[in-house]
């Protein structure tokens, strides 16, 4: 009775995003439940808590016992949360394929064992897969059947954690509307159930919808409660993030503690390079104040992409490239960004990195007095037909040069 009371503490506790009390919860269960399901689900529930705290090698043992013990009961659908345990932590270091491995036998023993839960959860760990190689057609079906099946299934807290990534393959799609109804579920079902992480998680994707549309205001709030929340959860990946957008907010506004904030982002982010460096490099090249500290942050972004980094970072750092070219005037970086933003969607490439690619080329000419009006009106009448405000000025400048 004690270790299932513990269980239901440590599951409540991390419902609530208090992590670490929940790991005190679950470590005690797990001492105190004899080997069988109540042992597995204290284990399991200890190996989650410590992947929220990004302490992966301890998860990862944790886990170990876990699968061993679960081969031994032969529990088929405690081993395939244990998959899915394990693909969500190779997931933030750029393991590409142990984490595709891993969700991939996690559905097989889902789908043998008819959980329809574990399904749910492995069609989630295959898109973030997916997502993970740039996939992101691939992914915005699976993160699309995973959302059906929660949905269907009254799954409410996988649906939560994974309609913000639904959310943002449809960003990717330039579908700005859909992208804005998924995350407003997300947030409505978060604050129903009281899962702290997919509001996290959404507040995150309102601050990139916001920021495409052209509201600073709301997409720095945004950001804003996503890094409160992250700070509470311990989850240090996402406050790195969120000082990250709080440093670009200071510098626009001239406000001097903004290299202190991105210098703070920067020492967290290396602690899973892989996770979101290459960003925050390109974020510090539009925020260079010199020619050589630009050089600098765009030459480090280029070789931790090359050593293996997440999908997004080959997006977010060419693209951001591509600005801090841009103010600069450098027209062939612009190109040469360009050309590798290009490269890297070679597989399957989506709306959105096509247009900031042809938007790069055409104000590349422009610069260079070889202006293609009619590619610019194509590009300008393309983004006021989304809504992508945010790329707007910058071809109407060109136009009117």
């Amino acid at each position: 009775m004690r270790a299932s009371l513990a269980n239901l503490v440590g599951e409540l506790q991390q419902g609530l995003g208090r992590t670490e009390a929940a790991i005190s919860a679950f470590r005690m269960a797990a001492d105190l439940a004899p080997a069988g399901k109540p042992r597995l689900r204290a284990l399991l529930g200890l190996g989650h808590g410590l992947s929220v705290l990004d302490r992966f090698e301890d998860a990862m043992a944790v886990l170990d016992v876990a699968q061993h013990e679960s081969e031994e009961l032969g529990l088929p659908v405690e081993q395939s949360r244990i998959h899915t345990l394990r693909g969500n932590a190779h997931f933030p270091r750029g393991e590409f394929a142990r984490c595709l491995a891993e969700h991939t036998e996690a559905l097989r023993l889902a789908e043998a064992s008819g959980a329809m839960e574990e399904q749910a959860r492995a069609l989630g760990g295959l898109a973030d897969a997916n997502y993970m190689q740039r996939r992101y057609r691939s992914a915005c079906e699976m993160f699309q059947r995973c959302v059906d099946v929660s949905a269907a299934q009254g799954f409410r807290r996988i649906e939560a954690a994974n309609l913000p990534m639904l959310s943002l393959m449809k960003l990717m799609e330039l579908e700005f509307a859909a992208a804005d109804r998924h995350i407003k579920r997300a947030v409505q079902i978060a604050d129903q159930i009281g899962s702290r992480r997919a509001a996290m998680m959404a507040y995150l994707e309102f601050y990139g919808l916001y920021y495409e549309t052209d509201r600073p205001n709301l997409a720095f709030e945004a950001c804003a409660e996503s890094l409160a929340i992250a700070r509470s959860l311990g989850a240090r990946r996402f406050v790195a993030f969120g000082l990250m957008v709080q440093a670009q907010k200071e510098a626009a506004a001239g406000d001097p503690r903004a290299s202190a904030t991105m210098r703070e982002a920067s020492e967290i982010t290396r602690e899973t390079p892989a996770f979101v460096l290459p960003w925050l490099l390109g974020l510090a090249a539009i925020m260079a104040r010199s020619d050589e500290e630009r050089a600098a942050a765009l030459a480090e972004g280029e070789e931790v992409l090359a050593a293996g980094a997440l999908s997004h970072n080959f997006l977010w750092f060419n693209r951001y490239a591509i600005e801090a070219c841009l103010a600069a005037k450098d027209w062939a970086g612009i190109e040469r960004y360009a050309a590798a933003l290009e490269r890297s969607m070679a597989e399957e490439p989506v709306p959105m990195t096509d247009f900031l690619v042809a938007r790069a080329r055409a104000l590349a000419a422009a610069g260079r007095g070889q202006k293609d009006p009619t590619e610019l009106k194509r590009l300008l009448a393309e983004a006021n037909r989304v809504g992508w405000r945010m790329m707007v000025p910058s071809l109407e400048t060109a136009l009117a040069s």
